[in-house]
C-alpha cells in the first residue's frame, strides 16, 4: 500500500466525520410521568420489584462493549431517575459517546481505565464509584491493553 495514502476506514477505524446518530436527533420523553393519586402511586411502585437479577438480562453490543441495562427509566416504573447496568469492555475496548438524562453511577468491579465528561478526562480503577450527572455526554474507555475491565 501506498505510505501516502491514507488507509480506508474500516469498523475499527474512527470516521472522518462525527457520525449523527438518529436517536440523537429525534424527539423523545426523558422522564416519563407518574401519574393518579398517591394513594395510587404508592400502590404500584411498592408493587414493583426491589432486586433485579443481572441472568435475566442478555448480553448487548459488541465487540469492544458487551452490556446489559438492568434497571432504567425505559425498563422499570420504579426507576425514573436513575440507572443500573452492568458494563464489560475489551482489552482497549471503548464504550459509543452517548448522553442520558439521568444520573448514573459505574462501580468499577475489574480493571483500569478512564471516561470523558463533556470533554474532561477521569481516570478510574477497580474499587472506584465514578458519577456521570445528568445531561453529561461521556464515553468509557478501558486502557488496559490486556485485560477486560468490568463496571
Amino acid at each position: 500500500m501506498d505510505e501516502n495514502k491514507a488507509a480506508p476506514i474500516g469498523h475499527n477505524s474512527e470516521p472522518a466525520e462525527e457520525v449523527e446518530w438518529e436517536r440523537w436527533t429525534k424527539k423523545r420523553v426523558f422522564v416519563r410521568a407518574l401519574e393518579g393519586t398517591y394513594g395510587q402511586m404508592k400502590e404500584e411502585l411498592s408493587s414493583q420489584p426491589r432486586v433485579y437479577h443481572s441472568g435475566d438480562w442478555k448480553w448487548k453490543g459488541g465487540p469492544q462493549n458487551f452490556g446489559k441495562k438492568i434497571v432504567n427509566p425505559q425498563a422499570v416504573k420504579i426507576a425514573q431517575s436513575i440507572e443500573c447496568h452492568l458494563d464489560v469492555y475489551a482489552p482497549g475496548g471503548y464504550g459509543q459517546k452517548h448522553g442520558h438524562m439521568n444520573s448514573a453511577v459505574f462501580f468499577v468491579l475489574k480493571g483500569r481505565g478512564h471516561d470523558i465528561h463533556d470533554t474532561k478526562r477521569h481516570d478510574w480503577e477497580a474499587g472506584d464509584a465514578l458519577i456521570v450527572e445528568n445531561g453529561c455526554v461521556h464515553q468509557h474507555f478501558n486502557d488496559d491493553p490486556t485485560m477486560r475491565a468490568s463496571c
